[in-house]
C-alpha cells in the first residue's frame, strides 16, 4: 500500500539519507565515477565493480544483475544527463528518508543539480533500514581509493549547499 509518493528538494533528501554521519556515502562514490566516467577515464568502473562486489558479497538479497551493472548505469547517466530525471522512477524510501533504491539516480540527480527528485513510500518498506555504506564501510573494506575520490565530491556537495544557503 503506497503512503505517499512526493516531490523533494535533492539536497534535503541527501541530507536525510546521511543521518549526520554519511549513512550513504556511496552516493559521494557514485558522483566520482559520473565524474569520471563523463571525463573519459574508464578506469573508474573497475573500483566501482570492486564495490559492487564488495557489497553482494555482505547482502544476499542484491541480485547480480544489479552488482555487475556498468553497462546499466551508464545509459543512466548519459539518459539523466541528456534528458533530466525521470518522475516515473522515483527513488525508494524509508520512514526516515533513507534510499533503498535509487542511489545511482540520486548521485546522478545530485552530479548534474536536480534541484528536486521524486521519492515514494509504500508500506512494505516504512521500517525498512537500507544498509549502512558510510565512509566507515568503505574503510573497513579497504576500498581507500573510493574514499579519496568520494571525499572531493562530499566537499563539492557542501560547496553546492553553502552557495544555495547564502542565496536564500
Amino acid at each position: 500500500m503506497k503512503l505517499y509518493e512526493k516531490k523533494i528538494a535533492t539536497f534535503s533528501l541527501l541530507n536525510k539519507a546521511m543521518q549526520n554521519n554519511d549513512y550513504s556515502y556511496d552516493i559521494y562514490f557514485r558522483m566520482a565515477v559520473i565524474e569520471k566516467y563523463l571525463q573519459g577515464d574508464n578506469s573508474i568502473w573497475d573500483l566501482y565493480l570492486k564495490m559492487q562486489s564488495r557489497r553482494a558479497k555482505q547482502i544476499k538479497y542484491i541480485p547480480e544483475y544489479m552488482i555487475q551493472n556498468k553497462d546499466n548505469f551508464i545509459k543512466l547517466i548519459d539518459s539523466i544527463k541528456n534528458n533530466g530525471y525521470n518522475k516515473d522512477y522515483p527513488l525508494i524510501v524509508n520512514k526516515d528518508y533513507l534510499i533503498i533504491d535509487g542511489a545511482h539516480r540520486m548521485a546522478c540527480c545530485l552530479y548534474f543539480n536536480i534541484n528536486e527528485v521524486w521519492i515514494y513510500l509504500d508500506h512494505e518498506y516504512a521500517e525498512f533500514v537500507p544498509s549502512d555504506y558510510s565512509k566507515k564501510w568503505f574503510e573497513d573494506n579497504e576500498l581507500n581509493d573510493c574514499i579519496i575520490l568520494a571525499d572531493i565530491q562530499k566537499k563539492r556537495v557542501g560547496e553546492k549547499i553553502k552557495c544555495i544557503k547564502e542565496k536564500k
